[in-house]
Order: structure tokens, then C-alpha cells, then sequence
């Protein structure tokens, strides 16, 4: 069974991985200012859209995403570093608490709160790593003689407290990997978190399998690039992040690369598919997704069902929409008819919404007429076919159905009854009359006006239209030309054309 690296939220299945890592020495101030846009797995950046309040002081700012107080949301850390040969320095570490939802994030700033973590951490990562139920932290010092070191939680899951100095420093040197850091999986289905070394020199991955259990773990020495994983030539491999990014049950890997090719300006994002199986993991040959930016925390922040981007101080929405992951909304309807042209639609669609973007119909009706109800009811201007379509609009998309839809006047209900009122003038220039001559009135009707392609402009009530009374209606409004108007009172209709002149 796969090992999640952070906890799920209680309403939808998420896999979800964040991930910190190192940065090169070699990396200019003027190439991590702006991430660039993206054009293959994400959407375009969006500029803190979730309430943070951080403006990054250094060359880099990294976020980190993991669940603090044990309310099912991803809650944020944020490390503010510059580089100074030959290590990265912190400028600031800082905590913010999600006071919103997992699908509609509000990360609001808890100035002084890191849990007692030291405020120097340049990176850091979390993960259960002793099997306790609390997120344990690892820090990396991301220096050319790279050190990795433990903080446990000795703390809960809600009420997190660790040491300002490591329980364990692991690993010093990293086996001779600058900038070196670690994201962690159950990659062989034991039960316990493995993890995997990347940084910037050598180029490589290194699996570290835990030959420990899930209460105390133990990483001996690493091989490189298992289970097939590639780093495609001459860059760098820095920035991996191990989530089920398919959703078909095993880890991938999201890997940012640095263009050593172009001189250290710029970066490539490769996706790793692992085909293999939760215990025996094989993964393809990397393919660029064509997204030029570092992966640093993925999670399912807008309650689609897939994993989007946190990188630097900017949000990148996932556009891949993976089958496996996202439910498509599915449009669909039924209708019935009530008296003459009149139609009651009922909306059975499949759709889902969050507290923070509801659900969007949009019905047209195929006469001209539009709606944004969910269940409307319509009025057709005569009798005819129409193709009436829904369009619905979720989170993960949207989706449209059409159908014929047959507008029809039973014979006791139509016969006779346009002949028994006369509207004058016509052609009517401000004001037009509207007559009854029939023995049986309307009452508590409505008078409609529809232009010539069907489409509803004005509605006026009245309470009774008895024999030789009459209605007048304003329609100074309209400009010149043909229209219908139609007097209704929910068992009866009678329609008659005029013309409105300038």
C-alpha cells in the first residue's frame, strides 16, 4: 500500500508531496526573480493568492507545505535565503497557519512560531518519519559539503514542539552530493518512508532504502539512479518532489532540472513516470513537460482532486487535468412540459463545489433566452423545436449537453384564442394597447414581449384582463423593428405580432 507523505484531507483522496530542496551557488539573483511561466503541467502564475503576506528579501524564497496542527489543511512554512559561498544563508523562517480549508487555503502569518526549529533553516522537509502520528523535520544546510539533519517532534500531531538542535545529523558529507536534499516515499510497500538524494553535483539520484522499520529508521549507503531513473544530460538534477501524480496507486517524480547546457540560466521540469508497482518500482525515460520552473511543494489547493504548485512566493494551478485524478463535471437534464410553451428544467447534473467557488450553470434554451438557474423554467414565443443546452462549471472544468426540446399548445388551450384581443396601434411608437374582446379573462397573468428570434425583453404582471378591458404597455425601450407579445396566466397563452416604429 502506498506511504503518503503528508496526511489526506477528510473530504477527497490527496496525494499530496512537498518538497524542499537546494538551489546551486551558481544561480544568479536575476534568474529566480520571477519564476517563468508556465506552459505544460501548470497554469501561468498567480501572485499570492491565498492571503501570505511574505515578500521575499533574498535571491529565493522556498515554501514548504505540511499539515502542523493536524486539522486535515496543508499549513506553510516560507524560507527567505540568499547565497553566500559557500552556502546558502536563511534571512528568515517563518510559519503561516491555514485558517482556511484544504480546498480554499487562507495562510495567515504566526510571527515567531516555528515550533521551536531553529529561525536559521535554509530548507526543510516533514514527514512521520518515526510511525508516532507527529511530523518530524529535516533540515539541509544546502552548502557544497552537504549535511542533512533530524529534528523529531516530541511533541503531538496538533500541538508540534521540537529541540533547536537536531536529535541526529545524517550523513556528513552526503556522499560527496553539493546542495544535496531528500524527498521521501515508501517506495518498496514495507511500510516505512524511503527517501531520495538529489543535489547538484554529482547529477544523479541516490535511493536511500530504510533497512529500519516505521518506529526508527535507518538509511546505509545509496544507490545511484535505481529503479531506471535517468537525469537527462548535461543538467543539473535538483528539486525532486515523489507523488502519485497519476493517481493510479505508486510515486512518481517531478524533477526540476538546472540548464547547465545554457550556463546555469534557467530550469527544465521532467515528469518520471513510475509503470512499476507500489513494491518494485520502474520508472520510464524522463519527458519534459515544458514547464520551466522549480518544483518546490505540491498539494491539492483548489479541491480538484489533482496537485498543484507552490514555487517561490507565486501559485501555479495544475492544467493537466489526469483522467485518474480529476472528476470531470458531467452535464445532464430532464424537462417537462407544464401548459402551452412553458418548460420546467431539471438540472441532474454531476458537479462538485467548494466553500470558495461554487457551481455556474448557464442554460440556453435555443430561442435567444438564457438562464443561470439551476432548475429554471422557460417560456417558448411558439411552437417549434429547439436545441436546449446546459453548460456546467466546477473546479475541475466544465461540461455542456444538449437536446431537442418540443414546444407545443394542446388544441383546447390555443384554438380560437389569439383572435379574441386586439393590440393598437400597430405599428405602436411608445405605448402599445392590448384589448380583450373574449368571454373568459385572464387573471393574475403576465404580458410578454420577445423579439424575433425568441428572446424574452420585457414582462409586465396584471390581475385581471376581462372582457373589454385593456393593458397598456411602455415600449419606448425598443428599438425598431418586429415583436411578439404574448399574455399568459399559467393555463392559457395568446400572442399577437406588432411592429414598433422610431
Amino acid at each position: 500500500m502506498k506511504k503518503a507523505l503528508f496526511y489526506p484531507s477528510n473530504s477527497r483522496r490527496r496525494a499530496v508531496s512537498a518538497l524542499l530542496a537546494p538551489l546551486l551557488p551558481v544561480l544568479l539573483a536575476a534568474l529566480l526573480a520571477i519564476p517563468a511561466r508556465g506552459q505544460g503541467f501548470f497554469a501561468d502564475p498567480v501572485l499570492n493568492p491565498f492571503g501570505t503576506s511574505f515578500t521575499p528579501s533574498g535571491a529565493m524564497l522556498i515554501p514548504v507545505l505540511a499539515d502542523m496542527d493536524g486539522d486535515g489543511d496543508q499549513d506553510l512554512f516560507a524560507h527567505n535565503r540568499i547565497f553566500q559561498s559557500p552556502c546558502w544563508q536563511s534571512l528568515s523562517f517563518e510559519y503561516f497557519e491555514n485558517q482556511g480549508s484544504d480546498e480554499c487555503p487562507e495562510f495567515i502569518k504566526q510571527s515567531g512560531q516555528t515550533f521551536g526549529l531553529p529561525g536559521d533553516l535554509v530548507a526543510s522537509q516533514f514527514v512521520d518519519i518515526d510511525n508516532d502520528g507527529d511530523l518530524d523535520a529535516f533540515a539541509f544546510n544546502h552548502c557544497a559539503a552537504s549535511t542533512i539533519s533530524y529534528y523529531e517532534n516530541t511533541g503531538t500531531r496538533t500541538e508540534p514542539a521540537f529541540s533547536s538542535t537536531p536529535t541526529l545529523a545524517v550523513y556528513h558529507p552526503m556522499w560527496n552530493v553539493a546542495f544535496a536534499s531528500m524527498v521521501f516515499g515508501d517506495l518498496d510497500g514495507d511500510g516505512d518512508y524511503d527517501a531520495l538524494l538529489n543535489g547538484l553535483r554529482p547529477s544523479v539520484f541516490k535511493y536511500l532504502e530504510n533497512m529500519g522499520d516505521a518506529e526508527s529508521f535507518w538509511f546505509p549507503g545509496p544507490v545511484n539512479d535505481p529503479f531506471g531513473l535517468q537525469v537527462p544530460p548535461p543538467n543539473g538534477s535538483e528539486w525532486s518532489v515523489m507523488a502519485d501524480w497519476d493517481c493510479d496507486g505508486d510515486l512518481d517524480i517531478l524533477n526540476s532540472h538546472l540548464l547547465l547546457s545554457t550556463g546555469h540560466e534557467g530550469w527544465a521540469l521532467y515528469y518520471h513516470e513510475n509503470v512499476g508497482s507500489t513494491t518494485a518500482p520502474s520508472f520510464l525515460p524522463p519527458i519534459p513537460t515544458g514547464d520551466t520552473v522549480m518544483v518546490t511543494a505540491l498539494a491539492d489547493l483548489d479541491g480538484d482532486g489533482d496537485l498543484d504548485l507552490l514555487s517561490d512566493e507565486y501559485y501555479y494551478e495544475n492544467k493537466a487535468q489526469n483522467s485518474g485524478c480529476v472528476s470531470q463535471p458531467v452535464a445532464v437534464f430532464d424537462f417537462a412540459q407544464q401548459e402551452e410553451l412553458a418548460v420546467q428544467f431539471s438540472n441532474t447534473s454531476t458537479a462538485q463545489a467548494t466553500d470558495c467557488r461554487p457551481v455556474s450553470w448557464f442554460w440556453d434554451f435555443g430561442d435567444g433566452a438564457t438562464s443561470a438557474e439551476e432548475n429554471p423554467m422557460h417560456i417558448y414565443p411558439q411552437e417549434a423545436s429547439f436545441q436546449a443546452c446546459l453548460t456546467v462549471e466546477d473546479v475541475a472544468g466544465s461540461h455542456t449537453y444538449c437536446t431537442e426540446v418540443e414546444a407545443v399548445i394542446s388544441s383546447d388551450q390555443s384554438q380560437g384564442l389569439n383572435n379574441q384581443f386586439r393590440i393598437y396601434p400597430n405599428p405602436a411608437f411608445d405605448v402599445l394597447t392590448l384589448e380583450w374582446e373574449g368571454r373568459e379573462g385572464f387573471h393574475e397573468g403576465r404580458a410578454l414581449i420577445f423579439d424575433a428570434y425568441g428572446k424574452k425583453l420585457q414582462e409586465k404582471g396584471f390581475r385581471f384582463l376581462d372582457k373589454g378591458s385593456s393593458l397598456s404597455v411602455d415600449i419606448t425601450g425598443l428599438p425598431a423593428g418586429h415583436y411578439v407579445i404574448k399574455v399568459h396566466d399559467g393555463s392559457r397563452f395568446a400572442a399577437q405580432e406588432f411592429v414598433k416604429t422610431d
